[in-house]
């Protein structure tokens, strides 16, 4: 994978960058104090997470049409796609429900989800060595579903204005990753190919790092 790390320079530029723009977005301390309210904070996060997706998608189409002699490269670009696709669509889902007054809630723990989701692709693109792709795809299949730390406490009070807020969005951090986890096992269990069983349960045991201890 290092190789194709080095061949597609352009692609991991604008992962990176994609990554930066995430964390740089996110971690602006939301000041309530504000005229702004939480609408308008939700709606910029969707306007930004909706190019963020397009732009995102859009390189792997370019990287798509590269020719690529490795099984393995090919399989890691189309896992990548199905999860820019996965998140385009629950990203979609989250901005247009009811109550409103949710959205933002729910809006920042998408946030959080593709940020930890794209650095594990970014880490997955520089592994190297040899690898026994049973073992890890054995490992991936008796993972639990545990759930996510992707935000610190002092960055929950500082981003949520009230209680209700805060566990609106540990539900839907919770309810994103078991149906991202399951639809990972899901490939893993159906896929004909090796080597797309091993990149979704590689990327599945590297996603327990965010797991609260």
């Amino acid at each position: 994978m290092l190789d194709f790390f080095k061949k597609y320079k352009g692609f991991t530029i604008a992962l990176v960058v994609v990554i930066a723009i995430i964390i740089a977005f996110f971690f602006l301390n939301f000041d309530f104090d504000l005229s702004q309210e939480k609408a308008s904070y939700a709606q910029q996060i969707h306007e930004n997470n909706t190019t963020l997706f397009t732009d995102y998608l859009s390189v792997i189409e370019e990287v798509g049409k590269l020719d690529q002699n490795d099984t393995l490269e090919d399989d890691y670009t189309a896992s990548m796609k199905d999860d820019v696709l996965w998140l385009m669509e629950k990203e979609k889902n989250i901005y247009s429900s009811n109550p409103r007054s949710e959205v933002f809630s729910k809006e920042v723990a998408i946030t959080m989800l593709v940020q930890a989701i794209m650095q594990v692709n970014s880490d997955y693109m520089l592994a190297t060595g040899e690898t026994n792709y049973n073992e890890k795809i054995n490992e991936a299949l008796t993972l639990e579903i545990k759930q996510l730390k992707l935000l610190t406490t002092e960055e929950i009070t500082s981003t949520f204005p009230t209680e209700t807020d805060k566990k609106i969005y540990f539900e839907q951090l919770d309810l994103l990753w078991r149906e991202y986890f399951n639809s990972k096992i899901s490939v893993i269990k159906i896929s004909s190919s090796t080597e797309r069983k091993y990149i979704e349960a590689r990327k599945l045991i590297w996603m327990t790092q965010y797991y609260v201890e």
